[in-house]
């Protein structure tokens, strides 16, 4: 009994993996695994660039909003 919505699938018949409709136990590409890493932690480099940003962008809009009042 098709889905409604659902009742299309598009399909590769040149590639068994990805014409195979039959449900997997696991989810394709190990989504599911866990990693363990040992060592440093990546630093994020985003953090640091927002907490200059942001000063240097109240110091310009200060400076821009006492320019247009003077």
């Amino acid at each position: 009994m098709p889905v409604p919505g659902y009742d299309k699938l598009a399909v590769n018949l040149l590639d068994p993996n990805e014409s195979n409709l039959i449900p997997s136990a696991q989810p394709p590409g190990d989504i599911g695994d866990t990693q363990v890493t040992t060592g440093r932690a990546r630093v994020e480099l985003w953090w640091w660039l927002a907490a200059l940003a942001v000063p240097l962008l109240l110091v310009e809009w200060f400076v821009y909003t006492r320019r247009v009042h003077l």
